[in-house]
């Protein structure tokens, strides 16, 4: 199956020419243009213009193959770098994944903390709320059982210091109460 191929009229060196090709005409016409431009351009140079025709040409065609390798590297150079920033853009984005997996574990770390925090404040207020009504109760008498609270008061009773035994387990522990 043979492609279609267009077919433009072009000017290069004050001669004209019919192109065809599988590409456009816009693309062929800049491709004569590129080369009717590499004419003006070395048709400017006297030691050119005095060079035998084949030589003008062999020059051309030098200078246009120097401008093609010069691109061809120009776009690996490109290529290379845009590899380097792909791989660049890949290690930015693992590490901006990598931080917000810490971010959110940071930011559930602080709403366990805050609940925490929460759940002591309440602690807290129930304990200060008991202290007050303990405080208030005897009018600066305070309830204590035992021997460790007859100690602590400086005041001994009967039998606290001794372990119970047998029978009398019971007594042993008994209520006083201290006017400071």
């Amino acid at each position: 199956m043979r492609m279609e191929q267009n077919r433009t009229n072009i000017t290069i060196a004050g001669k004209s020419y019919q192109l065809a090709g599988q590409e456009s005409d816009e693309y062929l016409s800049r491709l004569a243009d590129y080369i009717e431009a590499k004419y003006q351009e070395f048709g400017k140079d006297m030691a050119f213009r005095s060079q035998p025709i084949d030589k003008q040409h062999l020059l051309l065609q030098i200078n246009i193959a120097d401008d093609y390798f010069k691109s061809k590297e120009q776009a690996s150079v490109y290529v290379r770098q845009n590899a380097e920033k792909d791989a660049e853009l890949r290690d930015l984005q693992q590490k901006l994944a990598d931080l917000k997996i810490r971010y959110d574990n940071a930011q559930a770390d602080v709403k366990k903390l805050e609940k925490s925090n929460q759940a002591l404040k309440k602690r807290l207020q129930e304990y200060e709320k008991g202290t007050e009504k303990n405080t208030d109760k005897g009018s600066g008498s305070s309830r204590r059982t035992g021997r460790n609270a007859a100690s602590s008061e400086g005041v001994r009773t009967e039998g606290a210091d001794r372990p119970a035994t047998g029978s009398n387990a019971a007594d042993v522990s008994t209520e006083i109460s201290v006017d400071n």
